[in-house]
């Protein structure tokens, strides 16, 4: 998409996925499960400044029987430690009207590193030594849920649901020796733990008004996101016997909460050589985010005002807009 952003769809919808859940999400479809793939290099005015570069629309072939699909894929690897993939495609029939798509990954890990580097200054002589050791442990749980009740042939409904989850426990510990006039050396220990979690429910309607392709389709997206981090150091400095000079100990927590809602209406009449497309969105955004910095004095933590006070920052704004637009755009399947 000549290196601009590119919006990708399924079923012409937002992913609201990461690149590897889109990843392991394709990699669980089969031929017979993918209906077209649709690349618009120009994009009408009914998508987001954020897809300029162009559009890809991956199309799923719904089950045209009674019953259930099912793919299931797994990846093992083996290095120090394990790490392991799996993830569970169903597509199922319920009744003549009414479908069912369910997408579930899990992905666990266990990655361990070693860092060694030396800086060299020569004038004035001094010489940084930095080792570095780290595990961090992950642990990711991603599912999309899609319902689909049809009237008839030219009325449709939708239903989408995905919940996706991360957590991280990271532990590093880090040795810096300086060597100059004083020769001082210290060792730090550090967790990093992350509790990420993300929520999206859509509501979508088509309309067929003719055969010609003329229609309305209207959608109604809500997403939450709830990050937590909390960060703990703890540093114990040495001179150049080694003995212990003095310390710190500190810790950092990040919570951050986003809700976005929006609405989009859209109205498509096909020409010979062209399409024309009108359309109304609304969205909304909260933001909420703060970082709290403490440090510990005599076994108790007390707030670091002068870093606390400086990374408070709630955010809330709302921004309704409208487009509307007519053009030609070409797909390829």
């Amino acid at each position: 998409m000549r290196g601009k952003p590119t919006t990708i769809l399924i079923d012409g919808k937002k992913t609201h996925m990461s690149a590897t859940d889109l990843n392991d999400f394709l990699a669980s479809l089969s031929n017979e499960e993918i209906a077209s793939i649709e690349v618009i290099a120009n994009p009408g005015s009914e998508y987001d400044a954020a897809g300029a570069g162009g559009v890809i629309n991956i199309v799923t072939a719904k089950a045209k029987k009674r019953g259930l699909q099912a793919t299931i894929h797994t990846d093992l690897r083996a290095s120090q430690f394990l790490s392991h993939k799996a993830s569970v495609n169903l597509n199922t029939k319920l009744s003549k009207k009414l479908s069912f798509h369910n997408f579930v990954s899990l992905n666990k890990g266990d990655e361990p590193g070693e860092e060694d580097r030396v800086e060299t200054l020569l004038s004035p002589f001094i010489e940084y030594s930095y080792s570095r050791k780290y595990r961090a442990k992950n642990n990711y749980f991603h599912t999309a849920n899609s319902f689909y009740y049809a009237l008839n042939s030219n009325n449709e409904f939708g239903l989408d649901f995905w919940y996706s989850g991360l957590k991280i426990n990271q532990i590093d510990n880090r040795d810096l020796s300086i060597t100059d006039t004083k020769k001082t050396f210290s060792s730090g220990d550090y967790q990093l733990k992350r509790d990420n979690h993300y929520y999206n429910t859509s509501f979508n309607y088509k309309l067929k008004l003719d055969s010609s392709g003329q229609g309305l389709k209207a959608i109604l997206d809500y997403h939450q996101s709830d990050y937590q981090a909390e960060d703990n150091y703890n540093n114990v400095f040495f001179d150049r016997a080694h003995t212990p000079t003095g310390s710190n100990e500190r810790r950092v927590h990040s919570p951050t909460h986003n809700k976005i809602l929006s609405g989009q209406m859209d109205y498509k009449k096909p020409f010979k050589k062209s399409n024309f497309k009108a359309g109304l969105k609304y969205s909304s955004v909260d933001n909420k985010n703060s970082t709290l910095f403490e440090n510990k004095a005599n076994g108790i933590f007390t707030p670091d005002d002068s870093l606390t006070n400086a990374f408070l920052r709630p955010v809330f704004s709302k921004s309704p807009l409208a487009h509307h637009g007519f053009g030609c755009s070409k797909a390829r399947h």
